[in-house]
């Protein structure tokens, strides 16, 4: 039987962050064409450690500090309404456990005595 190989996409840091540098910098202005078999002829800018550190501070840093900061504020503007529907399940529950313990009370061989649940709340 002949092995058979099943190619591996490479999922690391490194491939996005060379496609980021590519693309600042090819803002920079200076231009020469590099070309890849996967990829088409485009112009991009000499990398350099301007380019790389401005990459880093951007992708790296800033980005993250707000991505985490935008989930804070979302979920602090979601507590109230997490509170609100606590709350809303708890009059329910409450609601409901007074409607089924009435209909159950029949239920039963209870001895003549009233009924008490076992539970509280």
């Amino acid at each position: 039987m002949s092995k058979l190989t099943i190619p591996i996409p490479d999922l690391r840091f490194e491939n996005t962050f060379r496609r980021s540098l590519r693309s600042y910098a090819s803002k920079t202005g200076k231009s020469s064409v590099q070309t890849t078999q996967s990829e088409k002829l485009q112009p991009v800018g000499p990398i350099t450690p301007g380019v790389v550190i401005y990459a880093i501070i951007k992708d790296q840093i800033l980005m993250q500090f707000l991505q985490g900061f935008g989930t804070a504020v979302f979920f602090m503007l979601l507590a109230p309404y997490g509170k609100y529907m606590v709350n809303s399940g708890r009059r329910w529950g409450m609601f409901a456990r007074s409607r089924l313990v009435g209909f159950f009370k029949g239920f039963g061989n209870t001895g003549g005595r009233a009924y008490r649940p076992s539970f509280s709340i």
